[in-house]
């Protein structure tokens, strides 16, 4: 994991300073070292979210290789470890308070995220739950014995609406696996009488 981490914080694309451009406008990002990450920015450890589209990849193309289960665990691992270490860092470094963010109300939560870092460990928990669940997607229409046909025309149109719009992709799934491929209980079932 160390070496993937290595590889992607070195990534040519690597935020080398805390500055983007939107519209021709400088956007200078109030980010600051997070000490349990060696003094890294959010800005600097964002090219590490890169990890999670080889883990997409995977799933889409090559959902029954042996490897698959084990790297497609390795970004959210990853994404997870730089996510608990974001959260320590800026509750260690939250002398103001302004991390007791108020969760009940639409406004307190817009305020939390008017600050990137927020905005960062945001992003990498929705990198890290998609991620999971398009596992979990793949993963059951496997038990339930989807052909490569069913994996492309049905399987991969749900992984994509999971990474692009998160429970879409989720509750579509839901929906209509069990139209489509069958019940679970169904499919293991036949798989019982074949082996008698």
């Amino acid at each position: 994991m160390i070496i993937i981490f290595n590889i992607l914080l070195h990534y040519p694309g690597f935020v080398k300073n805390a500055r983007l451009t939107i519209m021709g406008d400088p956007l200078v990002l109030d980010v600051m070292p997070l000490q349990l990450l060696g003094g890294l920015t959010a800005a600097d450890l964002w090219p590490t979210m890169n990890a999670a589209m080889l883990g997409w990849l995977l799933l889409a193309v090559a959902p029954r290789w042996k490897y698959t289960s084990t790297l497609t665990i390795l970004p959210p691992l990853l994404h997870s470890a730089i996510y608990l270490l974001t959260m320590g860092s800026l509750v260690l470094d939250d002398a103001e308070g302004t991390l007791g963010a108020d969760f009940t109300t639409l406004e307190g939560v817009a305020t939390l995220f008017q600050n990137h870092n927020a905005v960062f460990i945001g992003w990498f928990h929705y990198l890290a739950f998609d991620l999971l669940i398009g596992r979990t997607i793949c993963e059951d229409s496997i038990r339930r014995g989807v052909s490569w046909k069913g994996h492309v025309l049905f399987v991969v149109p749900c992984l994509l609406f999971t990474l692009m719009l998160g429970p879409i992709g989720w509750i579509s799934y839901i929906a209509l696996s069990p139209l489509i491929l069958g019940s679970s209980i169904q499919s293991s079932n036949t798989n019982k009488t074949k082996n008698s």
